[in-house]
């Protein structure tokens, strides 16, 4: 069943995508997880809006955004206070690692296509305090200290507060704290993943973005992971999938402590590909919660294609096959009639 609070008018016919409750139906997407969880968020998503987001400035509002993530993680675990919604994800002894997508923001550093990157990683530490979690235990990662700058954060690396750093301190550079040894098997290939993931975090939250891909189709929750491991041009063949997205997704370290998934749809990219330009974006005033990036994705692929079809643009449909080959492998659901979907209208 699908759930509004409050209820808004769809702005596209499209808009009535999710038809069926999941309440019990736990299914292989959680299979692997080591960690308690409530079982009404087993294939929950939740799309929090509002539409006064923006300032007259263009840039996101702190406050506003606060108060989406705290109405998005309540409505997702289906408690009543916002310290009892975070407690079942982590503990005072996690290390969390907010792994964000940084890539095509060269240039726009403080600008109203950048700046709300801190602005919801901010939001989230300050949800979490109120269940005792502290700044000190996030780390707030990407493949490089360059291309975070560029999204106005500030690297530090130090023990004991907010750390903020990238695999590599360049982009395709080899200074930096790199890969962990070990190699993953990826069908017939292989990849590793960074140290801050396997060596510093153990647990994270997959803060991706919406974008279009000329391979993939569709950039979010599960392709975010391309940025994780050492690779990630190996995996580019038959849209991502030979072998690629889904199979990255399975790897332990990944699928082990990956908690939760919570989208940045402030803005999103609808076309041109996955650069962020001013004539290729739109201000979605969003945030989409779940605990299976499958289901995220689906979602995600859903508010791409109904903005694509709004701007007279082709949908994107075959090329996003990685989203119903990652539940085949039993990563999450794609099946739009199985995902629970609850939107909220803050406005």
């Amino acid at each position: 069943m699908k759930a509004r609070e409050p209820a808004q008018a769809p702005e596209n016919p499209r808009r009535n995508f999710i038809r069926k409750s999941a309440l019990g139906i736990l299914g292989i997407s959680l299979a692997a997880r080591t960690y308690p969880l409530f079982v009404n968020a087993a294939n929950k998503v939740v799309v929090v809006r509002h539409q006064n987001v923006f300032g007259p400035d263009g840039h996101a509002r702190q406050n506003i955004v606060v108060d989406m993530v705290n109405r998005g993680i309540t409505a997702l675990t289906g408690t009543g206070n916002i310290r009892d919604a975070w407690l079942p994800f982590f503990g005072p002894g996690d290390m969390i690692g907010m792994k964000i997508n940084a890539i095509s923001f060269r240039g726009l550093t403080n600008t109203p296509l950048a700046s709300h990157y801190p602005v919801l990683t901010n939001a989230i530490i300050s949800s979490c305090a109120r269940a005792g979690i502290q700044e000190k235990q996030f780390v707030i990662w990407d493949r490089s200290d360059a291309e975070l700058v560029n999204l106005g954060y500030s690297p530090s690396n130090d023990p004991g507060m907010l750390r903020i750093f990238g695999t590599y301190r360049h982009h395709r550079g080899t200074d930096g704290i790199g890969f962990h040894p070990e190699k993953y098997p990826v069908g017939k290939k292989s990849t590793r993943v960074s140290r801050i993931l396997s060596e510093i975090c153990t647990a994270m939250i997959n803060v991706p973005v919406i974008k279009p891909h000329t391979l993939a189709g569709i950039t979010a929750a599960l392709k975010n992971h391309y940025g994780t491991i050492d690779n990630p041009s190996s995996f580019h063949f038959s849209a991502c999938t030979d072998p690629g997205i889904p199979e990255i997704n399975a790897i332990p370290e990944i699928r082990n402590k990956e908690r939760l998934v919570i989208c940045n749809a402030l803005r999103a990219i609808y076309k041109g590909g996955i650069s962020w330009k001013a004539s290729n974006a739109w201000p979605y005033g969003g945030i989409i919660l779940g605990t299976d990036p499958v289901a995220v994705d689906r979602i995600c692929l859903e508010i791409l294609n109904e903005k694509r079809l709004q701007a007279g643009k082709r949908m994107i449909d075959n090329r996003s096959r990685h989203i119903q080959l990652s539940e085949q492998l039993g990563i999450g659901m794609a099946n739009l009639d199985r995902i629970d979907l609850v939107e909220i209208d803050l406005a």
